[in-house]
């Protein structure tokens, strides 16, 4: 959870618009695409004057995949969102896959 921390402080001093509302406690494996996520969102809401709020993570029970509860400013091209989930989505469960998985994007 080291990297959480990590990831925490980037958030803070290049992404003012991402407000995290909850303790960030992933384990590191899912660090970075969690950080992806939220810098790709904050990209997207940015060129509005927009913010991306994180006001719950959710933790899977099985394989502690990260699931962020948010509110985003803003109009954002729903279809374009969709693509951006469903992309972080499949890094998230190669993470949980481990090393040496097969993964297909």
């Amino acid at each position: 959870m080291h990297q959480a921390c990590i990831l925490q402080q980037r958030l803070n001093h290049h992404f003012p618009q991402v407000r995290l509302l909850d303790e960030l406690c992933m384990q590191d494996r899912y660090v970075f695409p969690c950080y992806g996520l939220l810098q790709t969102l904050a990209g997207l809401v940015d060129a509005q004057d927009g913010y991306v709020e994180v006001f719950k993570i959710d933790y899977c029970p099985l394989n502690g995949i990260p699931t962020l509860n948010l509110i985003l400013s803003g109009t954002v091209d729903m279809l374009l969102l969709d693509a951006v989930f469903d992309r972080y989505q499949a890094l998230l469960q190669a993470a949980a896959a481990g090393p040496g998985a097969d993964y297909q994007p």
